[in-house]
């Protein structure tokens, strides 16, 4: 009789305590990097509006990224927003007689290369402006820092100045810049400027120089990759630049999903899940990212591409690619800024962490990516120090040849011990948190249905669970779950 009772006792034990134990032990000094997120702000609303504001600062970035991206190849920024044809056309047309406004404007209209297409994008009659002046009251109010892609397209180095000379006396540290946005793809107009590795080191030199007389202690980042036609960029510009201090190569990183991934497929979800090695790791390859090892590396941009139909998008599996991608470009690049592509956009949601769409309640709530990243910004914020965790659970095969790790963790510290564990696997596992030196905490916990449709981290169903709470030293990690303890 009494061994039955102690066979109860321990099934009763397991259950409460779910599936087997997930050991971790502490492994490898990482660099904390400083997170956030692409701030244009053409298709948002503008910093005066504080309910945007508050979701911002709901998602604890410690950077923005102004103006955003392509954006910034024809930014003004005394007047927030980006030139109109005529205004664009004065500034590049000594560049090619061609570029006379209404040239520029026809051509936008049927043109098929990235140049016309955004030049088209960006001419709106309706837009939200993001001055200097303003983007300093978002970052103020968001408690974050600024980084300053620099219009090296259609400004001039003095203008350029002028702009972060503005920002200082606006308030706002200078403390990263990037020398313009993926010079080395396939553009007309970045082509006719920019035709080589040289030519775009040339640029960075002169600028470097001029920037550093103001801003000494400014960190600087220039735009990396081998790709296509620029086969030996990174060479170039490592040899060019390694006699200057505080230099890091920008990257930017999205996977393409051109058929569709069916998540209620076990074998197809893990082999999504999965490319944020697999594909990372072939691109890092191609574009020859081992020469840049001497150097940082800048995540200012990353998502995922998914064409035809959306199905994707804002589900939770790409709430937890996204945690992923992070995790796997920290293990496998010299990662120490990450910047999500983007806050959000009120037309469309691919590249959102805040939906701005909806005009319901969902509206300014946080989207799956949005989650996500929130929970990697208050891991990194304050902390000084970064460990990842090594487990013991086992590892999906998806080949003969390829196995992935479903699951990762990281440790901080700083003003707090903190955990972040991120467990993509069915599985669900309970862990001890004195295992690595932590006695319990808060915890917060979001996990449920491969395809949910995330709205906000409070809605509740029978395929999401929110979990904050107190916790001590043992708990459970559902599958498919994010969570992050502060002791």
């Amino acid at each position: 009789m009494s061994r039955f009772i102690v066979i109860i006792l321990l099934s009763s034990s397991l259950s409460i305590f779910g599936q087997e134990r997930l050991k971790m032990t502490i492994g490898a000094e990482k660099a904390v990097p400083i997170m956030g997120y692409n701030a244009p702000l053409t298709h948002s609303p503008g910093w005066e509006n504080n309910q945007f504001c508050e979701a911002v600062k709901s998602l604890h970035p410690t950077l923005l990224r102004y103006p955003g991206g392509s954006n910034s190849f024809y930014w003004d920024w005394e007047k927030g927003r980006t030139k109109n044809f005529e205004e664009l056309s004065q500034t590049i047309i000594k560049i090619n007689p061609a570029y006379t406004s209404e040239y520029l404007e026809t051509n936008a209209q049927t043109g098929k290369d990235s140049f016309w297409k955004q030049i088209k994008r960006y001419n709106r009659k309706n837009y939200t402006s993001n001055t200097i002046s303003q983007f300093s009251q978002g970052v103020q109010s968001t408690q974050s820092k600024g980084i300053f892609v620099l219009n090296i397209i259609s400004s001039t180095l003095n203008d350029q100045l002028k702009m972060l000379k503005e920002a200082k006396l606006n308030g706002m540290e200078i403390d990263r810049i990037e020398i313009g946005n993926e010079i080395n793809h396939k553009h007309k107009l970045l082509q006719e400027i920019y035709p080589n590795a040289k030519t775009y080191a040339d640029t960075c030199e002169v600028w470097i120089n001029r920037i550093q007389e103001s801003f000494p202690n400014v960190k600087i980042g220039v735009v990396g990759g081998s790709k296509g036609i620029f086969n030996n960029w990174n060479q170039v510009l490592t040899n060019r630049l390694s006699v200057y201090q505080n230099i890091g190569f920008v990257l930017h990183y999205y996977p393409i999903f051109s058929e569709t991934v069916d998540l209620n497929n076990a074998l197809e979800y893990q082999q999504f899940i999965a490319t944020t090695a697999a594909d990372l790791e072939k691109k890092l390859q191609n574009w020859a990212w081992h020469q840049t090892q001497s150097f940082p590396t800048w995540v200012t941009e990353y998502n995922i591409i998914e064409k035809g139909n959306k199905t994707l998008h804002n589900t939770w599996a790409h709430g937890l690619f996204t945690a992923m991608q992070v995790h796997q470009l920290i293990q496998k690049t010299n990662a120490e800024v990450f910047t999500f592509h983007s806050i959000g956009f009120d037309k469309f949601t691919p590249f959102s962490a805040i939906d701005l769409t909806s005009n319901k309640n969902t509206k300014y709530k946080k989207t799956a990516s949005g989650i996500s990243t929130s929970l990697w910004n208050k891991l990194t914020q304050n902390a000084t120090s970064m460990q990842s965790i090594q487990l013991n659970n086992p590892s999906w095969s998806l080949s003969l040849f390829t196995s992935f790790n479903p699951i990762f963790a990281y440790k901080v510290t700083g003003e707090k011990q903190k955990l972040f564990i991120c467990n993509t696997s069915e599985t669900a596992y309970r862990i001890t948190l004195s295992d690595v030196g932590i006695n319990g905490g808060e915890i917060e916990q979001y996990s449920g249905s491969l395809t949910h449709d995330v709205r906000g981290e409070l809605n509740q169903g029978d395929d999401w669970k929110v979990t904050k709470k107190a916790v001590n030293n043992t708990i459970e990690i559902p599958p498919y779950s994010i969570t992050l303890i502060e002791e």
